[in-house]
């Protein structure tokens, strides 16, 4: 009886240091992975990291994020700030998608993952920042989300760029841009997804092999394209 007893209240300690250690294991990933979030150097960086740390998790909107941080929280106007950066794109480009696209289909295969530059908002062609190559992956994960994919990680996986970079990458030009800069992208997008949609439309240029993850990849990919275009103008003279 007495050995029984014992068997059993070992069994319990195991299993609770089992837990206990499965506990530990969880906040240590919890903590690693929100380390970028605040560590960041500023506001913006930190909305950044909070993008790619919540971004592309189904089901994240905003009842669970407040579900998840108390609004007294130091990270509530992190959250705050994604989610207004964030909401007031999507918004707009589902109702664009809503209202625009019974005139025309777009097949996601037709957007280029660099956006041709003369599509680009008159503005974000005078800007600095952030460079152009990231200007015209913006605008053409803008168009995929017109095109139907839900989030930017699936416009992003619809076009080879990354799905975790995609978000961070859209969050960062609109930030960098400034001004009414979502506005001037949906707009923009919607006149490229016209162009798009027509049988006329220029061939569709995706790189060879894996998601592009970087700006460097981005501009990398630019350069091919350059050389190629030289390329074939130099074979037709």
């Amino acid at each position: 009886m007495a050995e029984n007893i014992l068997e059993k209240a070992e069994t319990q300690v195991a299993a609770s240091i089992h837990n206990l250690s499965r506990a530990s294991a969880a906040m240590a990933d919890a903590i690693d992975r929100a380390r970028p979030v605040v560590t960041a150097e500023g506001l913006d960086s930190a909305v950044d990291a909070f993008g790619s740390l919540v971004g592309d998790r189904p089901g994240w909107g905003e009842a669970i994020i407040w579900d998840r941080i108390p609004r007294s929280s130091p990270l509530a106007p992190v959250a705050r700030g994604w989610l207004r950066q964030n909401g007031q794109v999507h918004a707009q480009l589902a109702r664009t998608q809503k209202h625009a696209f019974a005139l025309a289909e777009l097949d996601v295969s037709r957007i280029p993952t660099l956006a041709d530059p003369r599509f680009l908002p008159p503005r974000w062609v005078r800007v600095q920042r952030p460079e152009v190559t990231m200007r015209r992956a913006a605008l053409s994960l803008a168009v995929a989300r017109l095109a139907g994919a839900g989030t930017w990680a699936d416009a992003g996986d619809s076009i080879q760029i990354d799905q975790h970079y995609a978000a961070k990458l859209v969050g960062h030009t609109l930030r960098s841009v400034g001004g009414p800069a979502a506005a001037e992208l949906t707009e923009a997008a919607f006149a490229y997804a016209r162009m798009l949609s027509r049988g006329n439309a220029p061939q569709c240029e995706r790189p060879d092999g894996s998601a592009l993850r970087s700006a460097a990849e981005l501009r990398r990919f630019a350069r091919q394209l350059s050389s190629t275009a030289r390329r074939q103008l130099g074979a037709q003279h």
